[in-house]
């Protein structure tokens, strides 16, 4: 799916997630895969993503839709803690669910610009092995990260953290989502990867270098195109 990335086989604590003061609602039908869950939002904060949990199994591998089946489709505290067998741990495969922003806004575009010019005179030239456009869009997402963290993994038996995590996944999710692949170069900054349809100043060498302000030009001038650019060997 184009808005979702999966865990699978997260090994959590339940009362680690109860610790995080959200609401966990069973709802929905006994599946032999296993159970559905959600997360309800904090109360008032309106953080994306959604988190649906699948495929649950306790420290035995027993399927929690195995607990239904025997007890007429109602799942009580009383079934939850047989289910459990004393542990409080669980296995499951978590489907997030993110939710489409706007990329192109002049604020974003403000502070994506301080913070990739920070981020480059920070780490050098190594930081370009990443690719900015996907950069960009983690940034964006950067309190979606920060929600999975506190929600999810912190739940993990195992301490798993967002750095962890393979980012492929996320990766390929948001390529999707924003249609990353229809983007013109020609109009897609070629230091931050700024891309909001609007014309991009060209280098005079039209090596295919473009830049939505001066001061991308100036940076990515200093620490990668001027190896390379042109009118150097002219």
């Amino acid at each position: 799916m184009d808005d979702s990335v999966w865990f699978v086989d997260l090994f959590l604590d339940y009362k680690m997630l109860r610790e995080t003061a959200l609401c966990v609602c069973f709802e929905g039908r006994s599946k032999r895969v296993g159970y559905g869950l959600t997360f309800e939002s904090i109360p008032g904060h309106s953080f994306e993503p959604i988190f649906f949990f699948t495929n649950l199994r306790n420290v035995h591998m027993k399927a929690v839709g195995d607990v239904l089946m025997h007890s007429d489709g109602k799942f009580d505290d009383n079934c939850l803690s047989v289910w459990f067998d004393g542990t409080w741990k669980f296995y499951a495969d978590v489907r997030v669910m993110f939710k489409k922003k706007d990329i192109t806004s002049d604020d974003h575009k403000m502070e994506w610009a301080e913070f990739w010019k920070k981020t480059v005179l920070e780490e050098g030239e190594e930081i370009f092995n990443i690719s900015p456009i996907f950069s960009r869009l983690m940034f964006v997402h950067c309190e979606d990260m920060g929600y999975i963290q506190r929600c999810l993994l912190n739940a993990s038996v195992n301490d798993l953290e967002i750095n962890d995590v393979d980012r492929k996944p996320f990766a390929a999710m948001m390529s999707k989502m924003y249609a990353v692949k229809l983007f013109n170069t020609k109009r897609t900054c070629s230091f931050c990867g700024w891309f909001d349809g609007s014309r991009m100043k060209q280098c005079p060498c039209r090596s295919g270098m473009h830049y939505c302000s001066k001061i991308c030009q100036g940076v990515h001038w200093r620490f990668v195109h001027k190896k390379e650019c042109s009118r150097l060997f002219a």
